[in-house]
C-alpha cells in the first residue's frame, strides 16, 4: 500500500480492514502503511487491530479508545498523540517514539517499548502488566497508578519518572537502570523504583 493517500481513500482501507478484523481475514484486507503520514489524524474509538504501520508519522494524533491490540507500530512516532484509554494489548512499539504522549488508562499488556522513547509520558493508570520497557527512555514520564506487575525496565533510562500509586511493584523485572547518568544494578535498582513509588 502506498504511503500517501486521500482521506476518502484511508477511510476505504479502514473499512476493509475492519471486514479483515471480523473475518478473521476471510474478507476485506490488512492495513498495512509503511513510513505513512498520519500526523493529526483522528481515528478514536477505531477498531486497528493488528493493523501494521511500521515507521509512521502520528504525531498529534487522536486514538483515544481505538483497538491497537496486535499491532506493528515499531518506530512509529506518536509525539503529543492521545492513545488515553487504547487497547495496545501484545502490540510492538519497539522504538517507537512516544515524547508527550497521552496513554492513561491503555492496556498495554505484554506490549514491548523496547528502545522506546517515551519522555514526558503519560501513563498514569495504564495496565502495564508484563511490557517490556527494557533500554527505553522514561525521563520525566508518569506512570503513576499504573499495573507494573512482571513489567520489565533492564536498561531503562528512570530520571524523573514518577511511580506513585504504581502497583505490582514487587514483581517487577529489573536487572538495572540508569537515572541521572548512573548505572543502578540490582538491588539498588529495585529500591530506587520503590522508593520513586512511594515518593509525594
Amino acid at each position: 500500500m502506498v504511503a500517501e493517500m486521500t482521506r476518502g481513500e484511508l477511510a476505504e482501507h479502514l473499512a476493509r480492514h475492519a471486514r479483515w478484523v471480523v473475518t478473521a481475514g476471510f474478507d476485506g484486507e490488512q492495513l498495512v502503511i509503511e513510513g505513512g503520514d498520519l500526523s493529526g489524524i483522528d481515528l478514536s474509538g477505531a477498531d486497528l487491530t493488528e493493523v501494521a504501520l511500521p515507521g509512521s508519522h502520528l504525531d498529534g494524533a487522536r486514538l483515544a479508545g481505538a483497538q491497537l491490540g496486535l499491532s506493528n507500530l515499531a518506530s512509529c512516532s506518536f509525539k503529543g498523540a492521545d492513545l488515553s484509554g487504547a487497547n495496545l494489548a501484545k502490540a510492538n512499539l519497539d522504538r517507537a517514539c512516544l515524547e508527550r504522549a497521552t496513554l492513561s488508562q491503555a492496556v498495554a499488556t505484554r506490549a514491548t517499548f523496547v528502545a522506546g522513547d517515551l519522555r514526558e509520558a503519560r501513563l498514569d493508570g495504564a495496565d502495564l502488566r508484563r511490557v517490556l520497557f527494557d533500554s527505553a527512555n522514561l525521563e520525566a514520564a508518569s506512570l503513576e497508578g499504573a499495573d507494573l506487575t512482571k513489567t520489565s525496565f533492564t536498561g531503562a533510562r528512570m530520571t524523573g519518572v514518577r511511580l506513585a500509586g504504581a502497583k505490582g511493584l514487587s514483581e517487577m523485572l529489573v536487572r538495572w537502570i540508569e537515572v541521572g547518568g548512573a548505572r543502578l544494578d540490582e538491588p539498588a535498582a529495585r529500591e530506587w523504583l520503590l522508593h520513586a513509588a512511594t515518593a509525594r
